[in-house]
C-alpha cells in the first residue's frame, strides 16, 4: 500500500476511538500501543476492534471513501481476559532455573515488605512513563517521540509479565488476609 502523499488529503482513522492519523504507519503504532483498548468517543457503546480505515476526502464532493482492502489489516489485537492469567505464582528468585516445580510460590513477606515490592515493581516502568508524559505536556518532545520512548512499556510481553506478577502478588495478600 502506498504511503499518504502530502498533496492529497488522505487520513487514517482508528475505528475504536475515531482518532485521525496522517499515515498507515502511525495508525499501526496507535493500534499496537493501545492493543485494541483505546477509548471510543462515547464510552456507552460496546468496544469495537480497531480497523484501518483509509479515508480519502474528495475535494469536489466532500465524501469519505473507505478502501475495503485495508479493513481487517492490523486488526489482530487480542482482548485480554481474566481467564488468560496464569494460575501459577512467580518465585522470588527468577534466575534460579534448577528447580522445575510446576507450582512456584512467592517468598513470605510482611505487609510492609509486600507494599515496598509492589511499589518498586510498578514504579520501574511507570515513573519513566510519567516522566515522558510530563515532557510531552510541557512541549519538550512531540507525540511521535513520546510513543517511541514509551512503546516498550506496553508490549504484550511487558503487560503479561506485570499481570502475572500482580495476580500472584495479590493472591498471596488475599490468602494472608483469610488466614
Amino acid at each position: 500500500m502506498a504511503e499518504a502523499n502530502p498533496d492529497n488529503n488522505e487520513l487514517y482513522t482508528c475505528s475504536v476511538c475515531e482518532k485521525h492519523l496522517k499515515s498507515e504507519k502511525a495508525l499501526g503504532k496507535h493500534i499496537k500501543l493501545y492493543q485494541g483498548k483505546c477509548l471510543p468517543p462515547e464510552e456507552s457503546g460496546p468496544k469495537k476492534r480497531p480497523r484501518i480505515e483509509k479515508s480519502i476526502k474528495d475535494q469536489d464532493k466532500g465524501e469519505t471513501v473507505l478502501n475495503e482492502d485495508n479493513l481487517d489489516k492490523m486488526s489482530a489485537c487480542e482482548e485480554t481476559s481474566p481467564s488468560s492469567f496464569m494460575k501459577e505464582q512467580i518465585s522470588g528468585d527468577v534466575g534460579n532455573s534448577d528447580e522445575e516445580s510446576s507450582s512456584k510460590e512467592l517468598p513470605v513477606f510482611n505487609l510492609a515488605e509486600k507494599h515496598q515490592i509492589l511499589k518498586t515493581h510498578l514504579s520501574h516502568n511507570y515513573s519513566r512513563y510519567i516522566s515522558a508524559l510530563k515532557r510531552l505536556l510541557q512541549g519538550d518532545i512531540n507525540k511521535e517521540r513520546f510513543y517511541e520512548e514509551t512503546y516498550s512499556f506496553f508490549t504484550k510481553e511487558t503487560i503479561n509479565a506485570n499481570n502475572e506478577f500482580l495476580h500472584a502478588f495479590f493472591a498471596e495478600i488475599y490468602a494472608d488476609s483469610k488466614a
